[in-house]
């Protein structure tokens, strides 16, 4: 079982994230870490994240963050 983190709040940084269980039973027999190696070996990217997906979150996130600070549109640079 993995677990998603969501934010608690897109405008408080002090609220705690709230963890989601991501059911893997109807993915192929293997455990995150054996997917990874497998997609390493494979040149493969993971089918359900990226570290490219992960920056880009991150990025929405952060600009989001700013947004709610300044009352300002903070445009996104990255794209998927």
């Amino acid at each position: 079982m993995l677990t998603r983190w969501e934010p608690g709040s897109y405008t408080r940084e002090d609220t705690p994230a709230i963890p989601y269980a991501i059911d893997l039973t109807n993915y192929p027999g293997e455990n995150a870490h054996q997917e990874w190696v497998r997609c390493i070996r494979e040149g493969k990217s993971p089918e359900f994240s990226s570290a490219r997906t992960a920056r880009h979150i991150t990025e929405i996130l952060l600009a989001g963050l700013e947004s709610a600070r300044t009352g300002q549109r903070i445009a996104v640079a990255s794209t998927l």
